[in-house]
C-alpha cells in the first residue's frame, strides 16, 4: 500500500517485495540495478525509466507466465479506476510467428481476465503494437510502438452495471484505443498482474516495467524524464552517480526525510546527508548537498517530498562558484554511459 496512491510500486527495493506475489517459472523475470541493465549486449544503452532499479522480463523461448501480482488491484461494481506505468522494448525485440499477448491484465476471481492491455507483433513486418480488451488486447492504437524507447501507458478500466463496462488506453497521455468489456458487468475485479503472459516462444527480447500506480484517477506521464523538481511518495533514487541537490521540502509536518550518498540503496555505502523531520517545510545548502555516489531519498509513510536537483541552467546565477557541477541524472541517466567491456582480440 502507498500513499497517495492506492497502490505504487517503482521497483526501488530490487525484488518483488512490493508485489503480493510473482510468477516466474522460466526465471526471466527479474529487477535489475542499472549497471546491469547498462551491460546488455547488444540491446543498447538500456536503463530505468528514473533511478537505479526497474523490472525486467526477458523472452528466451519459454511461454510460462512471468508476472507479479497484486489484490490492491481491486475494482468493484460501478467503480473506475486507472492503473498506469512506463514501458519500454527492447531494439532486439523480434517475433518468428505472429504473436499476441498480454502485458498487464486486471481478473476477477477465477483468476479470469475482465480487462488488459496487451501487444502485438507481426513478423513478417517486424510491426509491434499495443492495444486493449478482456481475455486479451482485440482493439489496437492506430500507430505502432517504436523499440528503444520508453512509452507512459494509462488504462481506465469501468466496471458497470447493464453492460457498458469500458477500457481505454492512453499512451503519453494521450486517448489512443478503446474496448467494451460488458461481461464485467457486476464482476468485481480482484488483483493485477503485471508482466508477460500468454506468449509463443518464438517471440524473443526484452521489456521493461517501471513506475507503476494504480488510483482512482489519471497519473499522466512525467513532462521531462529527468526533471529538476523531483516528486516522491515512496523510498527511491533521486538520480545516481554524482550530483548537487539544492533545497528539499516536506509536505507533511509529521514527515522525514533522510538523503544518503549511495546509488544502491540507504543499507549499503550508505552516508546520512540529510535528515529532516518533525516540521513542514524546506531547507536549503549553502553551497549545495553533494552526492558522490548517487541521491537515495529515504520518506517516511503517507509524505510527499519535492527535491530540487542542480542542472546547466542553475549556474548563471553564479551560486556555487568555481566548483560548480550538475546532476547527470536531471539530464541524462548514469546508467547509459555504461559500455560493456570491450572484448579481447
Amino acid at each position: 500500500m502507498a500513499w497517495p496512491w492506492i497502490f505504487e510500486s517503482n521497483f526501488e527495493a530490487g525484488t518483488n517485495a512490493e508485489w503480493d506475489s510473482e510468477e516466474d517459472d522460466d526465471v526471466n523475470l527479474d529487477f535489475p540495478h542499472y549497471t546491469t541493465l547498462a551491460r546488455s549486449s547488444g540491446e543498447g544503452p538500456m536503463a530505468p525509466f528514473r533511478g537505479a532499479y526497474c523490472m525486467r522480463v526477458i523472452l528466451d523461448g519459454g511461454t510460462n507466465p512471468c508476472t507479479v501480482t497484486e489484490g490492491d488491484l481491486d475494482i468493484a461494481d460501478t467503480v473506475t479506476r486507472w492503473s498506469s506505468f512506463d514501458f519500454y522494448i527492447s531494439p532486439l525485440f523480434a517475433a518468428t510467428a505472429d504473436d499476441i499477448f498480454v502485458i498487464y491484465q486486471l481478473q476477477s476471481a477465477g483468476p479470469v481476465n475482465e480487462s488488459c492491455i496487451g501487444l502485438r507483433i507481426t513478423a513478417t513486418t517486424d510491426v509491434v503494437e499495443v492495444g486493449v480488451g478482456k481475455l486479451t488486447a482485440s482493439t489496437f492504437a492506430a500507430q505502432p510502438l517504436q523499440k528503444g524507447r520508453w512509452y507512459h501507458f494509462d488504462l481506465r478500466t469501468v466496471v458497470q452495471t447493464g453492460g457498458t463496462g469500458t477500457t481505454d488506453l492512453y499512451i503519453d497521455g494521450v486517448a489512443a484505443a478503446a474496448a467494451s468489456v460488458d461481461t464485467v458487468t457486476n464482476v468485481a475485479v480482484a488483483q493485477g498482474k503485471l508482466g508477460l503472459d500468454l506468449h509463443l516462444s518464438t517471440t524473443t527480447g526484452t521489456l521493461l516495467f517501471d513506475n507503476f500506480r494504480f488510483d482512482d484517477t489519471q497519473v499522466y506521464p512525467v513532462k521531462h524524464r529527468y526533471e529538476k523538481v523531483v516528486r516522491l511518495t515512496k523510498n527511491g533514487h533521486v538520480f545516481v552517480g554524482p550530483g548537487w541537490i539544492d533545497s528539499c521540502y516536506v509536505r507533511s509536518a509529521s514527515g522525514t526525510l533522510v538523503l544518503h550518498d549511495t546509488d544502491v540503496a540507504d543499507v549499503n555505502h550508505s552516508e546520512a546527508v540529510v535528515d529532516i523531520s518533525t516540521t513542514e517545510g524546506s531547507t536549503g545548502f549553502e553551497d549545495g548537498a553533494y552526492f558522490e555516489r548517487g541521491c537515495y531519498a529515504v520518506v517516511s509513510a503517507n509524505t510527499e517530498v519535492e527535491i530540487r536537483i542542480h542542472t546547466g541552467g542553475d549556474f548563471h546565477l553564479g551560486k556555487f562558484g568555481p566548483k560548480a557541477h550538475w546532476s547527470p541524472g536531471a539530464v541524462r541517466h548514469y546508467g547509459q554511459v555504461r559500455k560493456a567491456p570491450r572484448p579481447n582480440v
